[in-house]
């Protein structure tokens, strides 16, 4: 079977890997001269660690990674609770911290291990279907011939825009933005802060006196309301927050998976993910020939979380004070019974839909 993979972030890279396990040789090409050196996502979930473990990824990744064993939220300083990754019953019971270029520089090498290679530079620029084959121009070129198109290529995806599958949701108005930056004496691994006008940062650590700070705001590492060095600031940007999913992943000859079919906030952590799971999935069906049963195994988990994450966002970004009072009541009560923190943990890793 001759396949395209378009895309060479987490999401292509595994769906390439998980490929060439089963047998396969997929094309995977990526319009980037180069890897990315930044990184979006920082948390591997114990899911994802599952099922990359056949490949050999999973070890090598938990050999890099850093694990997170508890995250504090705070009301301005003071601390009001703690969420316990000891509560999930996995082997991998943590959050996996690890910046998203060294997650792709460890797939890659799997990747290359295997005999594949990303190929960079390379622009898709066409891609007409008929009679369930897929026809395809990279950088202007002579138009190839595929039997099967993987979209790995994000929100932006030209393949699931030149399929014409619909990419249904919405665009948050407030810009939020992040913050790479490093600190000798920054006081825990992962921290939430809850700020007066119902405003948020959350900081986690992704390295060695490495952070990773998020806000609803711009300027990541402002009214931050403890005393820290800041050494370096490697980098900081801001983003617009969508909710969408496309209405189908499947349109033979090409199939979505990851920021191409669905994208939501940050909060849980699980996007990155979440396209990981489909990669696995989508390559499984692919070897065991059930492809037609992909939408119908992937849409709802991604549906249910962007409900669940939407859900966050307007509860941990309010301004509105019963919202404020039952988030610290709701944080204290989690604290003062680690178990009943289990199910959303145990969705957030990926071991519950």
């Amino acid at each position: 079977m001759n396949i395209l993979i378009v895309g060479a972030g987490p999401t292509g890279l595994t769906a390439a890997t998980e490929l060439f396990r089963h047998g396969f040789k997929p094309r995977i090409i990526d319009k980037k001269d180069a890897p990315s050196p930044l990184s979006r996502a920082v948390g591997i979930n114990a899911r994802s660690l599952e099922l990359l473990e056949a490949s050999g990824a999973a070890q090598a990744l938990l050999a890099r990674g850093f694990k997170l064993g508890q995250a504090d939220f705070h009301n301005g300083a003071k601390k009001i609770g703690s969420m316990y990754f000891s509560q999930i019953r996995h082997r991998y019971n943590f959050l996996l911290a690890l910046p998203q270029n060294e997650t792709e520089e460890v797939l890659r090498t799997t990747l290359e291990g295997m005999g594949g290679a990303v190929e960079y530079g390379c622009k898709l620029t066409s891609l007409t279907i008929d009679n369930g084959k897929a026809s395809v121009s990279i950088n202007d070129g002579a138009v190839e011939p595929y039997d099967l198109v993987i979209a790995a290529d994000g929100v932006h995806s030209a393949v699931r825009e030149a399929a014409q599958i619909p990419f249904e949701g919405y665009d948050y108005t407030e810009r939020w933005s992040i913050a790479d930056f490093e600190s000798h004496d920054w006081p825990a691994a992962a921290s939430a802060y809850f700020l007066p006008g119902g405003h948020v940062r959350f900081v986690i650590k992704i390295g060695e006196h490495r952070y990773r700070a998020v806000a609803d705001e711009p300027e990541a590492l402002k009214d931050i309301p403890i005393p820290f060095t800041l050494d370096k600031l490697n980098r900081s940007d801001d983003f617009i927050i969508s909710a969408r999913q496309a209405h189908t992943y499947q349109k033979p000859p090409v199939f979505l998976a990851g920021d191409a079919a669905h994208v939501h906030s940050p909060f849980g952590g699980r996007g990155m993910n979440l396209g990981i799971e489909d990669a696995c999935i989508l390559a499984n069906c692919i070897a065991t020939g059930t492809l037609d049963g992909y939408t119908a195994l992937r849409h709802p988990v991604a549906k249910r979380w962007i409900a669940l994450s939407e859900r966050f966002v307007h509860t941990i970004v309010s301004a509105n004070p019963v919202n404020q009072f039952m988030r610290r009541v709701v944080m204290g009560t989690f604290s003062a019974f680690p178990a009943l923190q289990r199910p959303l943990l145990e969705r957030a890793s990926g071991l519950k839909d």
